[in-house]
């Protein structure tokens, strides 16, 4: 099958078709020595496995050990200073639960991640934003819509999505508007 960036829907939730859309992200993986492999459940939380790299092992999510590393950091910009905190780790469960196999974008309502998180909205808010100040997600023009760091958070098997993006975007990276959004058409 060929994948096209038009037909990707983010509401069927069933669907096979990865979603990919154009990153600002390092699209040439490289291999970590050690990648912490987490299997989700929705119903009990999230179950931690530790493996060698293996990225097309179904149920399972990747996340960079250098992510977690990030713990409590503090990272700053002239006007604020953002802490990596437990609501960021929250809502990085809450994307994994989001993304679907061999895509680097998910779609959710603030308002939604906040009820299944049992947080505030202001709190998500907050975590959004530190995850963008760290890399980790991107937001982009269409509302609600977030670029994944597939070098961070990734679910399926790195090299066809990385196969699949140069087909579709010519290896070419995400256009940005004036305010750093990722360009989505």
């Amino acid at each position: 099958m060929k994948i096209t960036s038009s037909n990707c829907n983010f509401d069927d939730t069933y669907s096979s078709k990865p979603i990919v859309k154009p990153t600002k992200f390092n699209i040439e993986y490289t291999k970590n020595v050690k990648e912490l492999l987490i299997k989700v459940n929705p119903d009990s939380g999230a179950e931690v496995i530790v493996r060698e790299p293996r990225l097309d092992m179904p149920g399972f999510v990747k996340v960079s050990f250098n992510l977690l590393d990030r713990v409590g950091e503090k990272v700053s910009d002239s006007n604020n200073k953002f802490i990596f905190d437990a609501y960021s780790y929250s809502l990085i469960f809450y994307i994994m639960t989001k993304l679907k196999y061999n895509s680097n974008a998910v779609r959710f309502e603030i308002n939604d991640a906040a009820k299944t998180l049992n947080i505030s909205r202001d709190s998500v808010i907050r975590a959004i934003n530190a995850l963008c100040k760290n890399n980790i997600i991107a937001r982009t023009t269409s509302q609600s819509v977030y670029i994944v760091n597939h070098n961070c958070l990734f679910k399926g098997d790195i090299n066809e999505f990385v196969v699949m993006y140069k087909e579709l975007y010519k290896g070419e990276y995400a256009k940005t508007d004036t305010n750093g959004k990722i360009i989505i058409k």
